[in-house]
């Protein structure tokens, strides 16, 4: 959450956004109420409770949208650079966030993740 409200991206989006996130971003909402945005994330179920129809099919809604991110991330991914265990030498993290940004450029370039 810090890292969330730290980073600055609350402050890039635009009244009428809606952010996708995990269970765990729960606290984010009223954040993001506050700048006119909506969060959409998993509907949280007690043990005994069932949800209503509608939360079933908001909840099938998000898990389709998931799917889209797991798939642009695994594009990401593929550039080695990136990859979890890559080694960068200290005089480069000031380039990381430029890094970042061209392999996302580059992703965004290739076909399309949902056919519509």
């Amino acid at each position: 959450m810090e890292l969330v409200r730290g980073s600055g991206y609350l402050d890039n989006l635009r009244p009428g956004t809606t952010v996708l996130a995990d269970r765990g971003f729960k606290e984010v909402e009223a954040d993001l109420t506050a700048r006119g945005c909506h969060l959409a994330r998993p509907a949280s179920v007690g043990k005994d409770e069932q949800l209503s129809a509608r939360k079933v099919v908001d909840m099938k809604i998000i898990a389709g949208l998931r799917i889209h991110v797991e798939r642009v991330i695994r594009r990401i991914k593929v550039y080695k650079i990136l990859d979890m265990h890559s080694c960068l030498p200290l005089s480069m993290m000031d380039l990381l966030d430029d890094i970042v940004r061209i392999v996302c450029g580059l992703v965004n370039l290739q076909e399309r993740i949902c056919k519509i």
